[in-house]
């Protein structure tokens, strides 16, 4: 394949990531400025835009007959999307910890076929499991159409079940095998004397459960559902969380709302405000529900109407998420649109009643 060496600064790639975005712009036929461009889009970390680049560029390979390029292409892809397919190696977190012979000696081994249930939503915790070999898939509650959301992959080193040991809630997914699979059982109480002695493994572990929280949470969007396992991932990662009393406000009306909101349990009270400065209800909107990405000004208010957790999806990461799926752009811009009428209404009918 095209090779060209350097060794980019955390500084200078989001100018190198503007200057092939560029050439590529001015030189859509060039091969080795869209490899280039999709490698810095990886180094960024924009891991939805970056595929999107290196499936634009097997195509580009396959119109130019370079059949071997494009498959070595291809393989490079899927080997990014595995590469990122599990949050934390809690085995290699162990091992270098030097806590693995401690653990090993009070877990179990269980073996499961393909389509076997370890976890199914509601169990109550018991330990966490530390996948041997094989696979396992987390999958959430269905869709509307009854089909279940898969929420994440788990691999080789990593563990699964620790998100019902930090919180003490029954497990919020089903785990079932995706392929032959061997895990250990570890037991609470190993689990958390390791986390106790060593708290730096714990913040980790901490991390790597708040980020597949956050998945569980964006996949009770329906939109947001669709994305690829890897770009929910992605824009987990990126996302911040919020808790606000009820009362608190979310969003103010005529602000400009370049983030996307989502809200991920609880409700929101949607307001506006007329032009006498009186204030009228929209409606409530519940866990699922998307707001923000908007050119203009916000069109209502939101504010916490029962305690309320909402994730801030960074503007950055939500024009990545629109470049490699223009899908769901137009379906995010319809919901505001949608949004931006139901307050006309409801603005209407107050005139129409005098109010």
């Amino acid at each position: 394949m095209f090779q060209e060496e350097e060794d980019l600064t955390q500084t200078a790639i989001s100018r190198a990531e503007e200057i092939y975005r560029r050439l590529v712009e001015v030189y859509p036929r060039e091969p080795r400025f869209l490899e280039r461009y999709a490698e810095i889009l990886e180094k960024a970390g924009k891991t939805a835009a970056a595929r999107a680049a290196w499936q634009k560029l097997k195509a580009l390979l396959m119109d130019l007959g370079m059949r071997e390029e494009a498959a070595r292409v291809g393989e490079r892809m899927e080997a990014t999307l595995k590469s990122r397919g599990t949050e934390g190696n809690f085995l290699a977190l162990v091992e270098s910890e030097g806590l693995l012979d401690r653990l090993v000696a009070r877990m179990r081994q269980k073996r499961l076929e393909p389509g076997a249930y370890l976890y199914r939503m509601g169990d109550e915790p018991d330990g966490a499991h530390l996948v041997v070999d094989g696979e396992l898939e987390v999958y959430g509650p269905a869709d509307a159409h009854g089909h279940p959301i898969l929420l994440n992959r788990i691999g080789k080193g990593g563990v699964v079940g620790e998100m019902g040991l930090f919180s003490g809630r029954p497990r919020s997914a089903d785990v079932i095998a995706g392929k032959p699979t061997t895990v250990l059982h570890m037991p609470a109480g190993a689990f958390q004397e390791a986390l106790a002695r060593h708290p730096e493994l714990r913040r980790r572990m901490q991390e790597d459960a708040a980020v597949r929280e956050r998945i569980s949470w964006l996949s009770r969007s329906p939109l947001l559902a669709r994305l690829p396992l890897a770009d929910r991932r992605e824009l987990a990662r990126a996302a911040e969380t919020f808790s606000l009393a009820p009362g608190f406000p979310m969003l103010e009306q005529g602000a400009l709302v370049r983030d996307g909101w989502l809200i991920a349990s609880g409700e929101a009270l949607l307001t506006v405000e007329d032009s006498e400065g009186r204030s009228h209800r929209v409606g409530v909107w519940g866990p699922g529900e998307i707001l923000g990405c908007v050119e203009g000004k916000f069109p209502c208010s939101v504010s916490a109407r029962t305690p309320l957790v909402a994730l801030r999806l960074p503007a950055s990461r939500m024009a990545d998420i629109f470049q490699a799926h223009h899908w769901l752009q137009v379906a995010w811009a319809a919901q505001t649109d949608a949004l931006v009428q139901l307050v006309a209404r409801t603005l209407a009918a107050v005139r129409r009643a005098g109010l």
